[in-house]
């Protein structure tokens, strides 16, 4: 910390994106689709996105322009290999590596997400993460990535909020906890190869998870709200977190787990190659807090209608912070709680922290900016403040926080 209680010089501010919600082009010089490309109704929508493949210069610009020191996006797995396994892309593979050189050009750090909810679209055919061949595909597409790069990526996320992941498909019209859980199984054996992968080769630089992380408060002193709010904690924030850092399912967690009938099923080789590969970093994305009572829903419907929460019939619910205001897309804003989640994390792992997105939530920002100039020009001003106040949190835990986003 300067003694003034500023943030030192070399310190990471960045801006996010995500390759299937900025690129467009989806199906352009020779990508192949991803499951995002073939829902209906987005399909158009994506076909252009932001454009920003073909303005790449330009878009690099921009961020030099805003002084920005880092830049963190996704890398497309069926922009570079179309059938997210087999023959390479080079004109995917030659758009990243014109993107790198040029954010190395304008000393510009690049950050690299390799999974950002955008699995190719043939994986899933073939059950996606519920088969286990998609761990393989996975790190050997993981592996071209840093063969291509290494040196000139230094900051490696393998998977874009793993844990939102999970309450996707237990949200799903055929999602089941233990359905959910198993797929996240594999995909954290998927990401601990190629955290071993990484650390084998000798790869300069970090590798993490990227997680998305909410505070969640107890409604009352109740024991049982209190309780409620402990085992939302542990399945929504710290199963993935510890995975990652420790190698393996904590006690609490396992208890819980199997107590929902939820436990994954592990092969007798899993516990070993859980251990084999840990993170040097951990990323953390927080856009809102939860407070949950104890457990009385019928369902596991997210009444924050954006997956960052839900309930569990019979531990925990969702209800409204009675002192919290909501925004436009009715999230409850809370500064504290971002906070509060950060210095969480900095007490958990003695890893360098990376507070990588934290948004307001606001009126207008709910589509795809594009390139149109009639976009809500209150979504810069909303938006830097809500990373302010992420800021105040960084601030207290400085020489563990490198870096954080205004997205």
């Amino acid at each position: 910390m300067n003694p003034n209680g500023q943030f030192p010089a070399d310190f990471l501010w960045s801006a996010s994106t995500s390759a299937w919600q900025f690129e467009g082009g989806a199906l352009d010089e020779g990508k192949g689709p991803s499951v995002q490309d073939v829902r209906p109704g987005q399909r158009e929508i994506l076909r252009t996105a932001s454009d920003h493949l073909h303005h790449l210069e330009e878009d690099v610009a921009l961020l030099k322009a805003l002084g920005l020191k880092a830049y963190r996006f996704s890398i497309s797995w069926s922009r570079v290999l179309p059938q997210g396994r087999g023959p390479v892309n080079v004109q995917g593979l030659a758009f990243y590596a014109r993107l790198i050189n040029l954010l190395k050009e304008n000393q510009i750090e690049p950050i690299v997400t390799l999974y950002h909810d955008d699995l190719p679209w043939a994986l899933a055919r073939q059950g996606g993460w519920a088969c286990r061949e998609t761990i393989d595909a996975f790190e050997d597409y993981c592996g071209l990535m840093f063969d291509h790069f290494a040196g000139q990526v230094l900051y490696w996320q393998p998977i874009c909020e793993q844990n939102l992941l999970t309450i996707d498909r237990l949200l799903s019209p055929t999602g089941s906890l233990a359905q959910a859980f198993q797929e996240n199984h594999h995909r954290t054996l998927a990401q601990v190869r190629v955290f071993r992968r990484f650390h084998q080769r000798g790869y300069p630089g970090w590798i993490g998870p990227a997680l998305n992380l909410v505070k969640v408060y107890p409604l009352t002193p109740d024991p049982e709200d209190v309780e409620a709010a402990m085992n939302m904690e542990l399945i929504r924030n710290w199963l993935d977190l510890d995975l990652a850092v420790s190698g393996r399912y904590s006690a609490p967690a396992t208890a819980l787990l199997t107590r929902l009938g939820a436990m994954p099923k592990l092969e007798p080789e899993d516990a070993e190659t859980l251990k084999s590969g840990l993170a040097t970093m951990v990323s953390f994305s927080s856009y809102t807090s939860v407070t949950v009572k104890k457990g009385a829903a019928a369902s596991f419907t997210d009444p924050t209608g954006m997956k960052y929460g839900f309930n569990l019939p019979g531990i925990f619910e969702i209800v409204k912070n009675p002192k919290l205001g909501t925004s436009g897309f009715d999230w409850e804003v809370d500064p504290a709680g971002t906070r509060l989640i950060l210095e969480d994390v900095a007490q958990r792992t003695e890893l360098p922290l990376y507070h990588h997105r934290t948004r307001a939530g606001i009126e207008g920002n709910s589509g795809y900016p594009g390139r149109d100039p009639g976009w809500p020009a209150n979504c810069v001003s909303a938006e830097t403040d809500r990373a302010g106040a992420a800021g105040a949190g960084a601030r207290r835990t400085a020489d563990r926080v490198l870096h954080l986003e205004r997205v």
